[in-house]
């Protein structure tokens, strides 16, 4: 028989209690057709009837495996021996003291193949030490099928999150134990080897979840009960004092967190306490551990959030029944598929449904479900940079507010924050996830580089803290970010012509009066191109320094591998990297496609929403024009051998006379000979090409096909070495500290 499931049951006496657990998961496992199973009954050297009454018992049944330990091993050790002699790919740790209801294994198997990542699942009981534990009222042993488990059956398919998982019943997959090894038996007769497995499993990147469709009833602790008062405590401390060693953190009490929970999965103030408690080991100073707890108070204490935590503790006194009507509801109207993608976007949608259908609830709750979400999401950020070490008191940040998403195109800001994260500091990289981010939270792109979600940037105050903060400011209408914090250093970096920027802020004159003002506040104001400095008030401008675009040294890297073929051919590929807007010249584009020595034009890059129709119609009149849409930073390092000639194709007006192309130093890391439009940005280099008219663009193609040569290259590769965003970062940290 093909064992798929191993239910191992641990019993030290009780045998009465024992047998009847056995007898009920069988029962149960047969009203579910449930079929390639064994029970393994590990007996922890019992001295009642257990070791007798359990030979009888496997005498009669095949299914039954009996494994005997010579002496009490504890909880994890018994289990040990019932895992190791396991054939299952689920492995089910089961206490001797429960009660199965209908239907409530499916759901916890379901949990395992509809997500490989799950390492251990468990039910829903009336009593446990964390919030698995939901109030029954008036139970019966016999009524199994009554209106509560009808009720739990509605949420079949529904599962949560967790940090801690209950081991009275507990399903684990065969590739966790593989993969992070058995329970640590020193913890003795047992307590804390769960949290112990579950921290462990957490570490391996193993998700914890509870299956709402699954209920199991735990008459609770039945082999503790049978210890002393005094023994019971002295367990405790010994365990607890083992486990808060091995792992260098405090043990937190155990907290009811199911009232919001159902929504949230996040249990926001183990965070928040867990914070606080690593920053107090790691730093071990209690003034420095007053003020962060200070400030983080402060952080959460925002909108009215303080109000949610008190009215939360309302709904903690509310009967079962409301209780998961009221925090189920918003799942069932929003039928979301995964709860983890729940958002404020997704709690105002709920608002507004609920609004149109005169639906009210007490105490503004879908205000409050906003505040927790922002709340939660706070204290993992925050959580997550003192667990990398982020918030030391001596850490450099900086700080680089919302302008385009981190993994478009990467351009100047990303760049920017890369090459300081090269030089030491903390790069913080906040994004709005218009264009091409998916981050809920935050998403780490480097050992020193963090990528966070904008609506978070209330956090900010925690660096507060530090004294080593610079604010890189790009766009004037991020001025409001310094609302939020204080740094040691303001850099207003002006890349773009203001008319680029949408006159958004509710100041009178607008993106001029916010421009204005961040000039008269920064400590550096940074230009791209030389056409910028005429913005800068006059007063301002000793405070400013030229800083053009550059190239990564990785892109040169990659680049340099490969150089681009000399051979003379019948025709010539041409390449066009970067955005697509109102400011690139089609109609030259057009006219190089038309040279019989061109045998295509390729494009990359993003297409603005606004010119996309026009664009699609473009390419269907230019058969030779192909586009081959977004590619990342690294493929087109890799790719530019693969051309001929890169192009940087712009319109001459007001908004690119102020351009320092990026692309310009990219095609030179590939050695790529260059044909670009004229401004002053453009240097005096050999491989790169510079017209003004479309008609001086096209007889110098013909020359650079000619005149391609390996100095030509060499010169290419030494003008990209010598502008890197390594330099520029070096030469704004000299000047600051000037």
């Amino acid at each position: 028989m093909n064992i798929k499931y191993s239910f191992i049951v641990l019993g030290y006496n009780n045998w009465k209690m024992t047998e009847k657990t056995i007898l009920s998961l069988q029962e149960s496992l047969s009203l579910e057709n449930i079929t390639e199973y064994e029970v393994i009954l590990v007996d922890n050297d019992s001295t009642d009837e257990t070791t007798i009454e359990s030979h009888k018992l496997v005498k009669n049944q095949s299914r039954i495996v009996y494994v005997h330990s010579e002496y009490n091993r504890g909880y994890a050790g018994g289990m040990n021996l019932g895992i190791q002699r396991a054939l299952g790919q689920i492995i089910f740790l089961l206490n001797n003291d429960l009660q199965f209801t209908h239907e409530w294994c499916s759901p916890i198997i379901e949990a395992f193949e509809r997500d490989p990542s799950v390492g251990a699942v468990g039910p829903l009981t009336n009593s446990a030490g964390n919030w698995q534990q939901i109030n029954l009222r008036n139970w019966s042993t016999q009524g199994t099928h009554s209106w509560k488990f009808n009720l739990l059956s509605a949420f079949g398919g529904k599962y949560i999150e967790m940090n801690n998982l209950g081991f009275f019943c507990v399903a684990i997959h065969r590739k966790v134990f593989d993969s992070i090894g058995l329970l640590d038996e020193n913890y003795g007769i047992g307590m804390f080897e769960d949290d112990d497995f579950c921290l462990r499993m957490r570490l391996a990147s193993f998700k914890l979840q509870v299956s709402e469709g699954s209920f199991v009833y735990h008459h609770g602790s039945a082999s503790f009960k049978l210890l002393t008062t005094n023994t019971y405590s002295t367990l405790w401390v010994r365990n607890s004092k083992y486990f808060e060693d091995k792992f260098r953190m405090k043990l937190l009490p155990n907290r009811d967190f199911i009232d919001y929970s159902f929504c949230h999965n996040r249990d926001v103030l183990y965070g928040t306490q867990l914070s606080l408690d690593l920053l107090r080991k790691k730093l071990r100073r209690s003034d420095w551990t007053k003020i962060c707890l200070k400030e983080f108070i402060r952080v959460l204490d925002v909108n009215g959030f303080k109000i949610a935590f008190k009215n939360i503790k309302h709904y903690g006194g509310m009967t079962f029944l409301f209780r998961v009507f009221i925090f189920l509801v918003p799942i069932l109207i929003h039928k979301s598929k995964s709860r983890l993608k729940f958002s404020i976007s997704d709690a105002t949608s709920l608002e507004s449904r609920l609004r149109n259908t005169y639906v009210k609830l007490h105490f503004n709750f879908w205000r409050i479900m906003k505040g927790l979400v922002f709340i939660r999401d706070c204290s993992i950020l925050l959580y997550k940079l003192i667990r990398r070490g982020f918030l030391f008191p001596s850490t450099k940040f900086v700080v680089f507010p919302q302008t385009v998403d981190f993994d478009f195109m990467k351009q100047r800001p990303q760049q920017l924050a890369l090459a300081f994260a090269d030089a030491g500091y903390i790069a913080i990289y906040f994004t709005t996830n218009s264009q091409s981010d998916r981050i809920d939270v935050f998403k780490c792109v480097g050992d020193r580089s963090i990528v966070i979600n904008y609506r978070l940037r209330i956090a900010l105050r925690i660096l507060n803290l530090h004294r080593d903060t610079i604010f890189y400011c790009i766009w004037p209408t991020n001025h409001f970010y310094l609302e939020y914090f204080r740094p040691k250093k303001i850099v207003y970096d002006i890349c773009d012509s203001l008319e680029l920027l949408k006159d958004a802020s509710g100041k009178e004159g607008g993106i001029q009066s916010l421009h204005t003002e961040l000039c008269s506040s920064a400590d550096l104001i940074t230009y791209s191109a030389r056409n910028l400095r005429e913005i800068i008030p006059d007063s301002r401008k000793e405070k400013s320094l030229y800083l053009p675009n550059a190239v990564s040294q990785s892109f040169v890297d990659i680049a340099s591998i490969h150089s681009p073929s000399l051979n003379k051919q019948n025709q010539f590929k041409l390449v066009y990297f970067g955005y697509l807007s109102k400011w690139v010249d089609f109609d030259l584009l057009q006219k190089y496609s038309n040279l019989l020595s061109v045998g295509e034009v390729s494009i990359f890059g993003s297409v603005d929403s606004k010119f996309k129709e026009n664009f699609e119609l473009f390419l269907d009149r230019n058969k030779k024009i192909k586009y081959y849409g977004e590619v990342s930073n690294i493929e087109i390092a890799q790719r530019l051998h693969e051309f001929d000639v890169g192009l940087i194709p712009f319109l001459s007006n007001t908004i690119t006379d102020s351009v320092s192309p990026v692309k310009l130093f990219e095609y030179a890391a590939g050695s790529l000979p260059t044909l670009t439009f004229y401004n002053n940005e453009m240097p005096k280099c050999s491989g790169v090409f510079i017209y003004r008219t479309h008609e001086e663009a096209l007889d110098l193609l013909d020359q650079i096909l000619e005149s391609r040569s390996i100095g030509m290259q060499d010169s290419l590769r030494l003008f990209s070495v010598e502008n890197l965003w390594a330099h520029r970062v070096e030469l704004v940290l000299k000047t600051l500290m000037q």
